[in-house]
């Protein structure tokens, strides 16, 4: 089976630790989206599985590249 998932990546900003937002200096990025999150999860189930999005031609485009290189 091969499955192909369509959606939109997210990009979350947290503080650290139980801080409140802006509380702290610095933020954890967290790189997120249902739909890529499934693919993943097939995966590593062992699923023949990928993920097509439009992303920013930019840093930040290919930070969510790279993450979800290494886990698909």
């Amino acid at each position: 089976m091969k499955v192909l998932s369509f959606g939109e990546i997210l990009l979350s900003l947290a503080a650290p630790g139980s801080a409140k937002l802006f509380q702290k200096d610095r933020l954890d990025s967290i790189v997120c989206g249902g739909e890529a999150n499934a693919a993943v999860s097939l995966a590593n189930y062992g699923v023949n599985s990928g993920f097509l999005t439009v992303g920013p031609d930019n840093h930040v485009g290919k930070l969510f590249e790279a993450f979800y290189r290494r886990r698909l």
